[in-house]
């Protein structure tokens, strides 16, 4: 099936050709295509509408923006400045605002997230940084890999080093034999 994008041009040609048709029905057909180029551009532009702001009292366990940011960890406390320990302003500030602040942008969808989540009465707790094992996921034959050069190496040095101890223990044993030999 035919689908045909409305844009504000079609949509202006189909609102003046409404008016020279003659017969009703396709006037009624003119403007059932109108509503349905408009509800297209409104929906369009319904992401781009304003959200309305939840902004949660503070509680005992969290009276102020420092403590908020004290709760979750991970040096938040060091933007508290930027904030002016403001319930208001934290709550209302976005991402681009803190941007411009000087938050960055790890910290920045960190406490956008936690923001969020008490929002929805979800006890503070911090989130600790995954340490990577092995150098991460995507690194991790090849780290096996290096691994195995370096105790292969560590093995060969050790090899090495007591090939040249037995070798002087020999010397030593020659010479002791030697000497002791040539008193009899």
């Amino acid at each position: 099936m035919f689908v045909r994008s409305f844009t504000r041009l079609s949509i202006r040609r189909l609102a003046t050709a409404a008016p020279k048709a003659e017969s009703g029905a396709s006037a009624s057909g003119s403007k059932a295509v109108e509503e349905k180029a408009a509800s297209g551009i409104q929906k369009k532009k319904a992401h781009k509408a304003k959200r309305v702001l939840n902004i949660p009292k503070s509680s005992k366990e969290v009276p102020d923006v420092n403590t908020f940011l004290k709760k979750i960890g991970r040096g938040a406390t060091e933007n508290a400045e930027t904030f002016e320990n403001d319930w208001k302003k934290f709550f209302t500030m976005n991402s681009r605002k803190m941007k411009e602040e000087g938050i960055d942008t790890k910290l920045r969808r960190y406490i956008l997230d936690w923001r969020e989540k008490y929002a929805q009465g979800i006890p503070l707790d911090e989130i600790k940084l995954p340490v990577k094992k092995h150098g991460g996921e995507r690194r991790k034959r090849i780290y096996a890999a290096e691994k195995k050069v370096k105790e292969r190496i560590a093995a060969a040095q050790l090899r090495k080093a007591y090939r040249k101890k037995a070798n002087v223990e020999s010397i030593q044993k020659l010479k002791w034999e030697k000497l002791h030999s040539q008193r009899k």
